[in-house]
């Protein structure tokens, strides 16, 4: 194992198939659908700052990665903070915002800790680029074996 294993190691840690698969795929969906609704809430105001503008095309690309599970814990936590810090403090509410109470900020911010705590699934992106690998040694031919019983003679 290299170093680089070892690190990709802390952050995927599983990738559950079946119905607990299924569920990381909704939680994932849901949290990525409304980072997508917020920063499409924020691109549609005019004479916006360009916080909201920057802030609104991080959202679009967190909650895309979301919803194809790229890079989950880390964009999961972006995602977390974006709606939480970016949309509740620097922005003005002068738009409208999906996250205005705080229960909605609550609950969003304590799904995207779960996504981050159990990882993406096997239905990811990243179950396809880092997820287990099968390797298959095929056994010797029959010339290889009868040349190595040979060669031990």
């Amino acid at each position: 194992m290299t170093l680089g294993d070892a690190d990709l190691s802390l952050l995927f840690h599983g990738f559950p198939d079946g119905r607990t698969g299924f569920g990381l795929l909704l939680l994932r969906a849901a949290v990525g659908t409304a980072i997508l609704l917020q920063a499409g809430a924020g691109l549609a105001v005019r004479d916006a700052p360009a916080v909201l503008w920057i802030s609104a095309a991080l959202g679009v690309v967190l909650g895309i990665f979301l919803l194809v599970g790229f890079l989950t814990p880390i964009v999961a936590v972006l995602a977390g903070l974006n709606a939480t810090g970016w949309w509740r403090a620097i922005i003005p509410a002068r738009h409208s915002n999906l996250f205005q109470p705080n229960p909605s900020v609550l609950f969003l911010a304590v799904v995207a800790g779960v996504v981050v705590l159990l990882g993406p699934g096997a239905f990811s992106l990243d179950a396809r680029l880092f997820g287990w690998r099968e390797i298959i040694i095929p056994r010797p031919s029959s010339k290889l074996a009868d040349r190595s019983q040979a060669d031990s003679i």
